[in-house]
């Protein structure tokens, strides 16, 4: 989704003025005309990677209290 926006985001925001009838940058303030965007693999390729490494590490947790239950237990109470 990310890239999807980075990729478009001079329609998207042409298109939200237009919808809104606001500038979201005015010209006359601001020196800006528009909204430069570059892709880096690289930048990719961590922020992949980083959200993998948070995932895994968020799962241990759960994953360390879910070994404790007793699901005999568990489901006989269900």
């Amino acid at each position: 989704m990310g890239l999807l926006l980075a990729v478009n985001i001079e329609s998207i925001i042409a298109g939200l003025e237009a919808l809104l009838d606001f500038k979201f940058f005015p010209e006359d303030v601001f020196y800006i005309n528009r909204f430069p965007s570059k892709i880096l693999l690289s930048d990719v390729l961590y922020i992949s990677l980083g959200s993998l490494v948070l995932v895994c590490v968020s799962a241990i947790y759960p994953a360390k209290n879910a070994k404790k239950v007793d699901i005999a237990k568990v489901l006989s109470y269900g």
